[in-house]
């Protein structure tokens, strides 16, 4: 044999070596002490004995260390389906080594295999999974399970360091093939502990895939900071989910920062973290969520409680900077996390990231009840439809036109840092606070506001000053008796910046707050705040539009109320240029920025001996004064500032205008002699 056929030779005879079964067997090595090892014992292990031990020592392994053990069981019969079977109560099975199962099986009842396969099978086991260790299945036929264990009992996963793989066969025309990671049949399923260094990597092309599925109550106490990826094939509608409850809730300790969960399906029905009836809790969040499918799609998902009467909860203490749930359909009803029949209680804080994308009926965050403190992260919600349903955050009412006996009152703060891409609806109330919009420390926020009757702002922690909310409310038509409408506005610390479209019941400002106006092209001819009944207080800022020409006479409405009550503590930004200013008035039921000669008390459009004459019984008075007695620098006091903004329109010096409210004898000859300058003077627009 020449060298280039023996080069060639070599790797088809490895090949042939790691596909075919070698011979290793149970034996047993003591009483009720079973090792797998190279031996010419039996590939399959049916144990009765209770308390019996398996161990699958770390030598076990294929040609190499990266190579699996290749046990072919392709041949066993339709009640023989199985590697390691127990009928014994609490057996023990540790695996560090590497193996491959060779399976095949048929579908032969309504599309049903009559008895699936379950690669570890038991009615109650502990098993523990090594780092390195392997356990993988290769599935010629439809339906297979790695580890699995039918009614009755519980499945305690001590460890799951290592690895769990299977891919599973071809899906025919009437099958409803599964393929499973984990599975318990009505009986519950314990992980003590998922490391980094563990994962389940499934793939099925049958209508339901999942990599951890139990019936009933599923716990992952410890840790879970290992991958999951779920990958579906089918081309037909399924289902496909990483971690599942089906019935009595589910619980998990952190999803730490090294964890990652992925399901990738083109059909229906996808879910990294799902409870169908039964709460679910969450410790805490840092990890990643990737969702990816066609439609009905969430990164975390709970249906309810098992009692429709009742609101059950879904549970998440904390979602750390780290986290990231990106949940991306083709088609409709896309949620990053719903509670669909419940509530959902965000505890300590959300800092991570959702984006939700689909056609319609996508939502960042969705629920039937919703508590969420503390949001400092971005949650994002985009529809490709034009017209379509969707919201960054959404109660399950949120596009009812009427209430109905699930309204609930709902609370969601948004913090610094606070991104929320997508409209805020909080649906119908339950009581007269209703749903509650907490706005802390400083952000910005671009869309709409639906079904929200106390929206406020408060300071975010005990070292915050001067921080400034901005509303940029959207101006798009959708639902208009709700868009924008809130039952109480209270402004407790910081500044509120409204851009318009904001309508209150009742606005009230706290000494230690203000509002903030930017005036300009967008805010000409609109009402900015609408209010039924104002209480005023702390500061308001004016903020010129950049690039925008202001005329004289030319005037914006601030605020529209019928009842106004106090007074703000101090205006900024009343000076336009030498010649024009804001003189903030309260006016025809409204609060308007009307721009007038700077000194021009009386505002007939020109500064003259009139205007320096309303000023004698305020000039340096106590008090507090507006425009129309001399107040142009917004600090509500007529002091010599106001009078150095007078002068260059009355066409005097400040001395000459000081002169004439404080006459002195040498300062009467001055006065006179500037009497001729002091013609009537009109601003040129």
């Amino acid at each position: 044999m020449n060298r280039y056929s023996l080069l060639t030779t070599l790797p088809i005879l490895s090949c042939l070596l790691s596909t075919s079964p070698l011979f290793a067997g149970f034996t047993e090595s003591q009483t009720n002490v079973y090792e797998f090892q190279p031996t010419t014992g039996v590939d399959k292990l049916n144990l009765s004995n209770t308390g019996s031990v398996v161990n699958i020592p770390n030598s076990i392994q294929g040609n190499t260390p990266d190579q699996p053990l290749i046990i072919d069981l392709r041949n066993s019969n339709s009640t023989d389906r199985y590697w390691i079977n127990t009928n014994s109560t609490q057996p023990t099975i540790n695996l560090a080594g590497k193996v491959q199962l060779l399976i095949n099986n048929d579908v032969t009842y309504n599309g049903e295999g009559t008895n699936r396969f379950g690669v570890i099978k038991n009615k109650s086991a502990h098993i523990n999974i090594e780092q390195g260790a392997l356990l993988s299945a290769i599935n010629e036929g439809n339906d297979a399970t790695l580890i699995e264990t039918p009614s009755g009992g519980t499945l305690y996963i001590d460890k799951l360091a290592g690895g769990l793989k299977l891919n599973s066969g071809t899906e025919t025309s009437t099958g409803y093939a599964r393929a499973y990671g984990i599975h318990a049949n009505a009986a519950d399923i314990v992980i003590q502990n998922f490391d980094q260094t563990g994962y389940i990597d499934i793939t099925g092309a049958g209508r339901s895939v999942r990599g951890i599925y139990s019936n009933n109550k599923l716990d992952i106490l410890g840790d879970l900071a290992g991958k999951i990826t779920v990958n579906s094939t089918s081309s037909n509608a399924g289902y496909a989910s990483a971690i599942h409850s089906s019935n009595s809730g589910l619980a998990i300790g952190n999803i730490t920062e090294t964890a990652e969960i992925t399901v990738n399906s083109a059909n229906w029905y996808n879910y990294g973290i799902i409870s169908d009836h039964g709460n679910l809790s969450i410790n805490s969040l840092a990890g990643k969520i990737n969702v990816q499918g066609e439609r009905n799609i969430a990164g975390i998902y709970m249906n309810d409680n098992g009692d429709y009467d009742s609101l059950g909860q879904l549970k998440i203490g904390n979602i750390t900077d780290s986290a990231q749930i990106i949940a991306n359909g083709t088609e409709s009803n896309v949620h990053g996390i719903s509670a669909y029949y419940t509530e959902l209680f965000i505890e300590q804080g959300f800092a991570g990231n959702i984006q939700a994308t689909g056609t319609t009926n996508v939502y960042g965050i969705y629920g039937r009840k919703l508590t969420l403190n503390n949001i400092t992260g971005t949650i994002a919600a985009h529809a490709t439809d034009a017209n379509a349903k969707t919201a960054a955050i959404a109660t399950k009412d949120a596009f009812e036109t009427t209430a109905n006996a699930y309204a609930n009152d709902d609370f969601v703060q948004l913090n610094t840092n606070a991104n929320i891409l997508g409209d805020i609806r909080l649906g119908f109330n339950n009581t007269p606070q209703g749903d509650t919009l907490i706005l802390g420390g400083s952000g910005s926020f671009n869309h709409n506001l639906f079904g929200i009757e106390t929206l406020e702002l408060v300071q975010a922690d005990a070292t915050d000053t001067n921080h400034t909310w901005h509303l940029n409310l959207n101006d798009s038509f959708q639902h208009s008796t709700q868009r924008n409408i809130v039952n109480q506005l209270n402004i407790t610390h910081g500044n509120l910046h409204v851009s318009n479209n904001l309508t209150t019941n009742s606005l009230s400002l706290n000494n230690d707050s203000g509002l903030t106006f930017t005036l300009g092209e967008q805010t000409m001819n609109h009402i900015t705040i609408t209010a039924n009944s104002t209480t005023l207080n702390g500061t308001l800022t004016i903020l010129p539009e950049d690039d925008y020409t202001f005329t004289h006479g030319s005037f914006f409405k601030l605020l529209k109320g019928s009842n106004f009550t106090g007074s703000f503590d101090r205006i900024n930004n009343t000076v336009i240029d030498q010649s024009l200013g804001f003189a903030v008035l309260n006016k025809y039921d409204s609060i308007l920025a009307e721009v007038h000669l700077l000194g021009d008390l009386n505002l007939d459009g020109f500064v003259n001996l009139t205007d320096i004459n309303l000023l004698t019984d305020s000039y340096l008075q106590d008090g507090s004064f507006n425009w129309t007695q001399g107040d142009f620098s917004g600090d509500f006091q007529v002091n010599d500032t106001d009078l150095q903004l007078m002068a260059h329109n009355a066409g005097m010096t400040f001395e000459q205008i000081r002169a004439h409210l404080i006459p002195e004898p040498a300062s009467l000859l001055l006065l006179l002699a500037a009497t001729p300058l002091l013609t009537r003077r009109r601003h040129q627009n």
